[in-house]
């Protein structure tokens, strides 16, 4: 192999290594981190889980996350699944409102490992 495709495979397993440590971030804090993780683990719908895949395969596509692509991100899964009959509007903002909160988690993993979090 080439070092192009050396450094593209390199590159892709660095991205993924990224999104796994974020979605394993977010998933453990909603469910045992916050301090309303037992009301979390208690009440956690289908749709809120749908909502946090949602943005977390969302996550997975991108090369490079900062804050606002995360918050448009989690804004326009907030919004596609406010307009179900089934989910209680104070249950979405209080989700929507945890994940933007979760940025600072997501960004602080991203510092400790700068070689995986660059743009290549």
């Amino acid at each position: 192999m080439d070092k192009k495709t050396v450094k593209k495979i390199a590159t892709n397993a660095a991205s993924a290594g990224i999104t796994a440590a974020a979605i394993a971030s977010i998933g453990s804090y909603l469910l045992y981190g916050s301090k309303n993780a037992v009301k979390n683990r208690a009440k956690a719908r289908g749709w809120m889980l749908r909502i946090k895949a949602e943005v977390l395969d969302k996550l997975d596509d991108l090369k490079e996350v900062d804050e606002k692509v995360y918050f448009d991100i989690v804004e326009k899964a907030a919004k596609k699944y406010g307009v179900s009959d089934k989910v209680d509007r104070a249950e979405l903002e209080e989700l929507t409102s945890d994940l933007k909160k979760h940025w600072t988690v997501i960004k602080r993993d991203m510092e400790k490992n700068p070689k995986t979090s660059k743009k290549k």
